[in-house]
């Protein structure tokens, strides 16, 4: 009789619902039940989601970019670093014993650059690696720096190298022909019809100036937008202009 009632009570027990059975009733539309009325998003949500996302990429993409090209000004001053070093110890960059005039060396190149590594020089058959740094030659009407025994002005305020970027038009010149420029005009100086001048310094940094090589070994970032006076008094070394705490 006890077996009986048993087995009864285990029968009704097992067709009775479970109180959780809802939780894991799956179908085709989903899971239903108790899961906290759960249910997928609509479209309209979707899409504010999406443009949410959107308007935050697009408000950290400027912010991105800006620090990346601060770190490629940053290896441009360093390459120039390295100049300065090998200056002072009086002689060239440190390079390969079977260097030639084809040898890239990044040390050579501005990495915001985007000139061709390679160049055709003048009417020579064989290219020959770029370089986007220039040794300054003056203001046109005084010379440049020379030795650094010659500077009478201070190593401190003279300036020994600038950059010379490929855009828009090209002079192509190689590291090995030891180029030179001028600083007769400004910082990224334009024709009228907006093309830079080919004999000055110039660069693609965003930040609207040049990096340039002090003959202390220093590297100074000028702007287009330095007094010309004192512009022309940096880039001679024999001149006795005043820099004015440059």
């Amino acid at each position: 009789m006890r077996r009986a009632r048993l087995s009864e009570t285990i029968v009704l027990r097992l067709t009775e619902p479970s109180p959780t059975a809802d939780r894991t009733d799956i179908s085709m539309n989903g899971v239903r039940g108790t899961w906290g009325n759960r249910r997928a998003a609509t479209m309209i949500e979707t899409l504010v989601v999406i443009a949410i996302i959107g308007v935050l990429l697009a408000l950290l993409s400027p912010a991105i970019l800006s620090s990346r090209q601060r770190a490629l000004t940053m290896q441009c001053k360093g390459n120039l670093h390295q100049f300065g070093i090998a200056s002072h110890h009086g002689r060239p960059i440190v390079m390969p014993l079977d260097a030639n005039c084809a040898t890239l060396f990044s040390t050579y190149r501005c990495p915001s650059d985007s000139g061709s590594a390679l160049i055709a020089v003048s009417d020579n058959p064989e290219l020959q690696a770029r370089t986007n740094y220039a040794g300054v030659t003056g203001d046109g009407r005084l010379p440049g720096m020379g030795s650094h025994d010659s500077v009478t002005d201070g190593l401190s305020n003279t300036l020994e190298l600038g950059e010379q970027d490929s855009q828009p038009v090209d002079p192509l010149k190689s590291w090995c022909g030891y180029p030179t420029a001028s600083c007769e005009r400004p910082p990224n100086a334009r024709r009228p019809d907006g093309t830079k001048f080919t004999d000055g310094f110039r660069s693609v940094h965003p930040e609207n100036g040049v990096n340039f090589l002090l003959a202390d070994g220093a590297v100074r970032f000028i702007s287009n937008g330095i007094d010309l006076t004192l512009y022309h008094a940096l880039s001679t070394g024999q001149g006795g202009e005043s820099t004015g705490g440059f």
